[in-house]
C-alpha cells in the first residue's frame, strides 16, 4: 500500500485483513516505513483498522476506522522519538479484477496525537484473498438460448 500527501513523500507498506464476513474485516492497516519531510528523519509506523461496507458484484466500498502508532528516527542527529499515537478514518474503493486479485483506494483524515495535527491522504494499493473466494465470481449457468442442442429420439 502507498499513501501520498502534497507535502509528504510517498509511503509504501503493508496491509493485512481478515474477513470473518464479507461485508466486515479487521486488520493490520499500513505497517510501513516512509522517509519524513525532514531530510535524514524516518517513521515507522503501524495501526489496526476495522473496515466495513456492502459487497457489490466487483465493487467493494468500504468506510473504516484505525488506530496506531508512529516511532521517528533521526539519522543525522542521532535520536529517535518514541511513539505518537495515530487515529484515523477515511472511505475505501475496492475493486475485484478476478475472484482473488484487488486494486483498491482510499482517502482518510488522520490525527496525529504528539502534534495536534490533522492529516489529509490519499492511497492505492492491490492484493489477493488467501482461503476465501468472492462467491459474486460463481459461474454463470449457460441461459437457453446458449444451450448445445439437443435431439429427441
Amino acid at each position: 500500500a502507498w499513501s501520498a500527501r502534497a507535502d509528504r513523500p510517498i509511503a509504501s507498506g503493508l496491509s493485512i485483513d481478515v474477513h470473518p464476513t464479507p461485508e466486515f474485516s479487521i486488520g493490520v492497516d499500513r505497517l510501513s516505513f516512509l522517509q519524513t519531510e525532514d531530510e535524514g528523519v524516518f517513521a515507522l509506523r503501524a495501526a489496526v483498522r476495522l473496515s466495513a461496507g456492502p459487497q457489490l458484484k466487483r465493487f467493494h466500498p468500504m468506510g473504516f476506522v484505525s488506530v496506531g502508532g508512529e516511532y521517528t528516527i533521526d539519522l543525522d542527529q542521532g535520536t529517535d522519538t518514541v511513539g505518537t499515537g495515530l487515529v484515523g478514518t477515511g472511505a475505501r474503493m475496492r475493486f475485484m479484477a478476478t475472484p482473488n486479485f484487488f486494486l483498491s483506494a482510499d482517502l482518510r483524515a488522520e490525527w496525529v496525537v504528539a502534534q495536534q495535527d490533522v492529516r489529509t491522504l490519499v492511497g492505492a494499493d492491490f492484493g489477493f484473498l488467501i482461503g476465501r473466494r468472492q462467491s459474486q465470481f460463481e459461474p454463470i449457468e449457460p441461459s437457453d438460448s446458449v444451450k448445445p442442442d439437443t435431439v429427441d429420439r
